[in-house]
């Protein structure tokens, strides 16, 4: 079994089985504006080359490296740069873990079949998915949106981009989770749990830890539905309980908490578990934010809310603007990110929010405070908190 870095490299690079292979997660107080670096073997003039991707949050540039450069450039990455990278060969899956001290640890799993016999053509455009369409995904498949040998169902590709959309983002900030023993997932609204199915899949056997996952809905027949698919696939650390946020008893701590399309305040009763549980990373896409709809009223802007769509558009991003807002002043650093493209749905935004020291909670609070009263509105999380004993301003 190959064990060390240098031989990892030579079996995907100098031994040209390489398929994809991606670093990412930046070396914490690391000066950079990389995000992540995505590799892929092309032909340039009849040579094979490996293309370098640059990820920078506005911009992406390109290299062209031949098999002993693209090697010593990922190893000087994963010694500078980024903690983890995965490479998929035509024989097998890498994950590789740096460490303090120029140590690694790498896991490995063998593919039964080699998954291509051509390298890309050099001006062929290929998306690399953290899942990546023509290898097996057991849950995937179970899902119903991939083949049993891997293909994407037509009808189902939306789902797929929105997939390895999600984990992407999940994946910008796994660095900001333990390092070490078992991480705790929570996904406030579960619902048919494609997401929750995918967030561990990429936790446990991506990154390779140990993870406990609940999923938590109202409805049995899908918690039901869900359990029973996790128990079919082997998906230890899954699990799936039926019942309001209020009242399921969710477990301390909670590092990654997730909540995706809950409708209208059940997005607010989620941001505010999670915020009472100590979240360190809060991942939510809000829907249907309905709340203050007849709330809304500012004189200069008025003459556009008499507009029904144009009123139901400012509801949104006011309602979210405000859901940041708090986050903020409960200590939380909060970017507002497009989730899918928005001619799958209008409703695209997803807030993640880190858990920071040195915010300035009171100064958040008031930036809150002048919002809400410039138009004339109150979102349900304020008084969420409150009840959960949290006082936004005062962390």
């Amino acid at each position: 079994m190959i064990v060390t870095l240098d031989a990892v490299l030579l079996a995907c690079f100098q031994d040209g089985s390489l398929l994809s292979a991606k670093l990412h997660q930046v070396v914490k107080h690391h000066e950079t504006a990389l995000t992540q670096v995505e590799v892929r073997p092309m032909v340039v003039r009849g040579k094979r080359m490996f293309q370098f991707a640059y990820h920078e949050r506005s911009r992406v540039t390109h290299k062209n490296l031949s098999a002993l450069e693209a090697i010593s450039e990922m190893t000087g990455l994963l010694d500078t740069t980024f903690r983890q990278a995965q490479l998929s060969s035509k024989e097998a899956l890498y994950s590789v873990a740096s460490s303090s001290g120029g140590t690694y640890r790498i896991k490995q799993r063998l593919v039964a079949e080699a998954l291509a016999t051509e390298v890309q053509p050099s001006h062929d455009r290929v998306v690399q998915y953290i899942l990546p369409e023509g290898r097996p995904c057991a849950f995937l498949h179970q899902l119903g949106v991939m083949t049993e040998s891997g293909q994407v169902i037509a009808s189902r590709r939306a789902k797929f981009r929105q997939i390895n959309r999600f984990l992407e983002m999940a994946s910008d900030v796994a660095s900001e989770l333990p390092e070490t023993g078992t991480i705790s997932v929570i996904d406030y609204g579960s619902g048919k749990s494609y997401l929750t199915f995918a967030l561990h899949h990429y936790l446990t056997l991506v990154l390779g830890r140990n993870v406990i996952t609940t999923g938590i809905d109202r409805r049995q027949d899908v918690t039901s539905w869900s359990q029973e698919t996790a128990t079919k696939l082997g998906m230890d650390g899954l699990q799936f309980i039926c019942g309001p946020i209020s009242a399921v008893h969710v477990p301390h701590p909670v590092h990654l908490a997730v909540s995706l399309h809950a409708c209208d305040t059940a997005t607010d009763e989620a941001l505010a578990s999670a915020v009472a549980v100590g979240a360190t990373v809060i991942l939510a896409a809000p829907c249907c934010q309905h709340e203050l709809r007849r709330q809304l009223r500012s004189s200069p802007l008025d003459s556009m809310l008499e507009y029904g769509i144009m009123r139901e558009r400012l509801t949104e991003l006011v309602t979210d603007t405000l859901r940041a807002r708090l986050l903020a002043a409960c200590g939380y650093r909060v970017q507002m990110l497009e989730f899918i493209e928005s001619e799958h749905t209008p409703r695209n935004i997803l807030i993640r929010a880190v858990k920071r020291s040195g915010i300035d909670c009171a100064a958040e609070l008031v930036r809150y405070r002048e919002l809400a009263d410039f138009w004339h509105a109150s979102i349900a999380l304020e008084q969420l908190l409150a009840d959960l004993g949290t006082t936004p301003g005062a962390h």
